[in-house]
């Protein structure tokens, strides 16, 4: 059977692209993660304001575009 890592253990990376509605309850849950990695592919809305000031240890990988699902994970996994 396979054994899921505590979420203490984990580094959980995720998407923001103009999430505002729904970022917040994304990331709440997770904040017990050892680290988590938000990578922003260039929101325009005020997403990203969002959690720089509601979730100061998430560590935030900003880009100039929005580089769509596959390369924005990729930046977050190479960073992770």
């Amino acid at each position: 059977m396979l054994q899921t890592p505590a979420l203490e253990e984990t580094t959980v990376v995720t998407i923001n692209y103009n999430s505002i509605d729904v970022i917040a309850n994304c990331l709440e849950p997770l904040l017990e993660a050892k680290e988590i990695i938000v990578v922003d592919n260039d929101s325009t809305d005020q997403s990203l304001a969002i959690i720089v000031e509601r979730f100061p240890s998430v560590r935030i990988i900003a880009t100039d575009e929005n580089a769509g699902n596959g390369a924005g994970l990729n930046f977050g996994i190479f960073a992770a």
